[in-house]
């Protein structure tokens, strides 16, 4: 008798729990509910993508502007250890490429099929100004202008500045040339730069 009243009632029509469970995981999501997952997800997705990809390019123009600073730190060293900048391009890329071996030093233009961390490397005729140009994985020209001149020297290449110190430029989004070159920036104060460069690091 104790076990009749304790165990499950055999009622006839009644159903367990654990039938309920096994008729409940027959059920399914309708089309509608379907629907909507999806149409949330794509809103999502909406959203991330132009933010992880303005993310990406923002990064890949600070990586190139971080080369030119670290190059500009190196080239200044060596102008304190030698009084001068190299007399010749080339000697001067064989000193950066020392002081920064995990950077690529060149002579020649910088185009999207250089190596990552190819900068373009040129010296003043007086040696007193060295100017690199970098080109990012988005296209844009970014350069930097050591000036250690002890006065402004009107003599050296015209698209150079005459400003001492340290100096940037580079390309607006979606004007950068397919390639980037020393030869090409005219880095002029307070100027668009021959259609292309700002004299400041534009955003």
């Amino acid at each position: 008798m104790r076990r009749m009243l304790t165990g499950p009632l055999a009622v006839p029509g009644h159903l367990t729990k654990a039938t309920a469970l096994d008729e409940g995981g027959e059920d399914g999501f309708t089309l509608i509910e379907l629907m909507v997952v999806l149409l949330i997800m794509a809103i999502l997705m909406a959203v991330a993508v132009p933010t992880f990809l303005g993310t990406r390019s923002g990064a890949e123009d600070r990586s190139a502007q971080s080369d030119l600073v670290n190059s500009a730190i190196a080239g200044k060293s060596l102008f304190a250890t030698n009084g001068s900048f190299a007399p010749l391009a080339n000697s001067q890329v064989s000193e950066l490429q020392a002081e920064e071996p995990e950077l690529n030093y060149t002579t020649a233009d910088v185009t999207a099929g250089s190596p990552p961390h190819t900068i373009d490397v040129a010296v003043s005729p007086d040696e007193k100004v060295l100017l690199m140009v970098d080109q990012s994985q988005t296209g844009r020209c970014w350069i930097i202008e050591v000036n250690e001149e002890s006065s402004p020297n009107a003599a050296v290449p015209s698209h150079w500045t005459q400003t001492l110190g340290v100096s940037f430029a580079g390309s607006p989004t979606g004007a950068g040339p397919p390639f980037c070159r020393t030869s090409a920036p005219t880095l002029a104060p307070g100027q668009l730069v021959g259609g292309t460069y700002y004299q400041t690091w534009p955003s």
